[in-house]
């Protein structure tokens, strides 16, 4: 199956009901930070995918239909290279301070407790917990500051605004359910309610934070 969707969103901006979403109405796999719970192997891949082998990009997303979350999106324009004919969704939360309001509670605690529930194998979760940071780093080396992080997620949304072509180019607020999906894969609104996953306490439990 063909990449759809490539996913510039950063975390805690709905990428988990994303997946879910977008799987229902293509009826296919979307990568996911949570892929690599069940693929370890692929935590090298993406460590050579951030010092420049982008390359191994078509390797590691073969057979999916969509691609969301980190680490995905902090290599969204070299997928979007890569796949010229899929839609770039950019998901985010409208206001800023619910963004960071969110990532505070949930991924940064993530880093600072060193609560990464990946693997019991020592070596898988080590190699996972050093990309994690890695990511947090490669977003925001003041990662831990609010102005620094908000500037940054600012600036985020402005850069892929300006470099995906409008007609690429797919912005999804969260909340905002079917319709933009729908519109840009011209697929048909689901009777079903839009998934809702991977809420606060649902991250939390799963990490024990």
């Amino acid at each position: 199956m063909q990449l759809r969707i490539v996913g510039a969103g950063l975390p805690r901006t709905g990428t988990m009901s994303l997946k879910y979403a977008i799987e229902h109405l293509l009826g296919g796999l979307c990568y996911h930070m949570h892929e690599l719970y069940q693929r370890p192997e692929h935590v090298g891949l993406w460590n050579r995918v951030l010092d420049g082998g982008t390359d191994l990009l078509s390797d590691i997303l073969e057979g999916y239909c969509a691609a969301l979350d980190w680490p995905v999106s902090a290599a969204w324009n070299s997928a979007a290279d890569l796949y010229p004919d899929a839609k770039v969704l950019l998901s985010f939360r409208a206001k800023p301070q619910d963004w960071w309001d969110s990532v505070d509670q949930t991924v940064w605690e993530v880093i600072r407790t060193g609560n990464l529930s990946f693997s019991d194998d020592r070596d898988e979760a080590k190699a996972f917990s050093e990309l994690h940071e890695r990511l947090t780093l490669r977003f925001c080396d003041r990662w831990n500051e609010q102005d620094a992080a908000l500037a940054v997620y600012s600036n985020h949304l402005k850069s892929v605004r300006e470099i995906t072509p409008a007609e690429r180019l797919v912005e999804f607020e969260v909340g905002d359910g079917w319709a933009p999906l729908c519109q840009a894969l011209d697929v048909a609104k689901p009777s079903d309610p839009f998934p809702n996953k991977n809420n606060r306490v649902a991250f939390k439990s799963r990490n024990a934070i």
